[in-house]
């Protein structure tokens, strides 16, 4: 049996790959959506803690285990540290890492924002005055985009803005981040590691972190991209490299 397993971010739940599910459904025989302690249906019925969330990853990874013949692992936000501590103490096929969060937080986004945003408005109002009517709306969904995921993230964040023990959870989420990294030495599997430009979260350090510990990889950045990825509605580049990357090689065993 061909088995795939997701594991979502900080305060996210497995709805976070409801627009992936769907593009996965046909190579795979079984999907397993993993829900972390504290979160999603378990939120405020238990914690969130870090020896709670190693100790059911892999609880879960056995079980699967006993019945598959080949596993994949993708992991988005912390739940790419998550699938890392994975690959360190399990062996599996391959692993997709969605703006892995071994380090946090992203300091230079306001920077590396304005500049995009400035160039692509400078772009747009040169494109205007040629009438290039094709360069005009390409950059138009460009700022579209940001502006729609913008909008995304702050719903997110006014959403989760008064939630019960958010600082103690993030508290939580520093020690679980520090435990993973202490046993982080080298990721054998073939691995896709996916970061947006205007990562509200992760910082470049924390792709350039990993890509040092990695055996063999494929790295891709998306210029106008932020923390949401897969949650944002202009995902399609981010879910098509996901796919064509699971597929390669798919007559491989592991």
């Amino acid at each position: 049996m061909k088995v795939i397993i997701l594991i979502h971010g900080f305060l996210g739940e497995k709805g976070d790959f409801d627009n992936l599910i769907p593009h996965l459904q046909n190579h795979y025989d079984h999907i397993e959506a993993v829900t972390l302690p504290g979160h999603g249906e378990f939120r405020g019925k238990e914690p969130f803690e870090c020896e709670a969330c190693l100790k059911k990853i892999i609880e879960i990874f056995d079980k699967i285990e006993k019945t598959s013949s080949q596993i994949d692992v993708i992991g988005y936000s912390m739940g790419g540290a998550l699938a890392i501590y994975l690959s360190q103490n399990r062996s599996f096929n391959k692993l997709v890492l969605i703006s892995p969060a071994c380090k946090y937080f992203n300091f230079r986004l306001p920077f590396s924002r304005y500049r995009l945003k400035y160039r692509l408005s400078k772009e747009l109002k040169e494109a205007e005055r040629n009438q290039d009517q094709d360069k005009v709306r390409e950059l138009t969904s460009k700022l579209n985009h940001i502006k729609d995921d913008d909008k995304l993230s702050l719903d997110i964040v006014r959403k989760g803005k008064w939630e019960k023990g958010l600082l103690k959870n993030f508290m939580n989420f520093r020690r679980l981040i520090k435990e993973i990294n202490q046993g982080f030495k080298c990721i054998k599997n073939k691995t896709l590691i996916l970061w947006g430009e205007i990562d509200q979260l992760v910082p470049k350090k924390s792709i350039d972190y990993i890509t040092t510990k990695c055996v063999d990889y494929v790295q891709k950045t998306y210029e106008n991209m932020s923390h949401l990825m897969i949650l944002s509605k202009h995902n399609k580049e981010v879910i098509t490299d996901i796919i064509e990357f699971l597929q390669e090689d798919k007559e491989q065993a592991w």
